[in-house]
């Protein structure tokens, strides 16, 4: 790996979706990596933390990762409602829906 790709310690997830969810979770768990997920709608951000959690318990009982695993990788993950609440990121990913006027207002 190039140190570059080390260096990576926090990553922002803009948008908690079942995309968004499924790519902070991965990088929580498989790289380690500090996720914070980033939805302006709250019950969206709710809803897909909640998703998140019943994977990761789930994955408990498959015998796929102990308790003590999970809360390790869920206390990597932090979520926040705005964009401009983002502390700091070293990576973002942008998985917000497909609307156009979306991407728009958040790349402006």
């Amino acid at each position: 790996m190039s140190s570059s790709v080390n260096s990576i310690k926090k990553m922002c997830v803009v948008g908690a979706g079942q995309m968004g969810i499924g790519i902070g979770l991965v990088a929580a768990r498989v790289a380690k990596l500090e996720v914070q997920f980033v939805d302006s709608n709250p019950v969206q951000l709710e809803k897909g933390l909640s998703f998140l959690d019943k994977l990761l318990v789930k994955d408990v009982a498959k015998g796929k990762c102990t308790e003590d695993e999970r809360a390790e990788v869920r206390s990597r993950i932090t979520s926040v409602s705005a964009i401009s609440q983002i502390s700091s990121a070293d990576f973002v990913v942008e998985a917000v829906s497909e609307n156009v006027e979306l991407k728009r207002k958040i790349f402006a």
